[in-house]
């Protein structure tokens, strides 16, 4: 008896998907690597291209953790598709958000135009993971902007809830 390696049309849809992300990945940043090598602190819209990378590879990797465990979150392939383009986008627009809260907080904290020298591995980390997870790009924004208003107190910094 031979046994098929996809039970529907649809799995076989979703791991192409999936291998065609991992390709897309390891491809986008070999090319913006290869371009910015030897440039210094190149930057678009005065976001660093270093961290226009991370929240993009967050968005990425959250597009193929969520197709390797959640499989039935989508209906059809036309929803499926357009999550798969829509979410890497969201998430480097969440990064770059989170980004520049994480780095204006910073300077309003410490009064320094440059709040970390040399720490950018930390923003790199932020970018990421608020491109990565819906959840903790809304919780940073929550947080940060608690900061922000200090005039609030306790109760801005995410007493309250929020619906999505």
């Amino acid at each position: 008896m031979e046994s098929k390696p996809f039970a529907t049309y649809e799995q076989r849809i979703i791991f192409e998907v999936t291998i065609l992300y991992i390709i897309l990945i390891i491809g986008i940043m070999m090319v913006v690597s290869i371009v910015i090598w030897d440039r210094p602190t190149p930057t678009i819209a005065w976001v660093p291209v270093d961290i226009l990378e991370w929240a993009f590879i967050g968005g990425m990797i959250a597009v193929i953790y969520r197709l390797a465990y959640q499989r039935k979150r989508y209906t059809n392939l036309v929803q499926l598709g357009t999550w798969v383009i829509a979410r890497p986008l969201i998430g480097t627009v969440m990064g770059v958000l989170v980004y520049f809260l994480a780095l204006g907080t910073l300077q309003v904290v410490t009064g320094k135009p440059d709040p970390v020298p040399g720490g950018t591995r930390l923003f790199y980390l932020i970018a990421f993971i608020a491109a990565f997870s819906d959840r903790w790009y809304t919780a940073l924004i929550d947080w940060f902007s608690s900061k922000q208003r200090p005039d609030q107190g306790d109760q801005a910094a995410g007493t309250q809830t929020r619906e999505v």
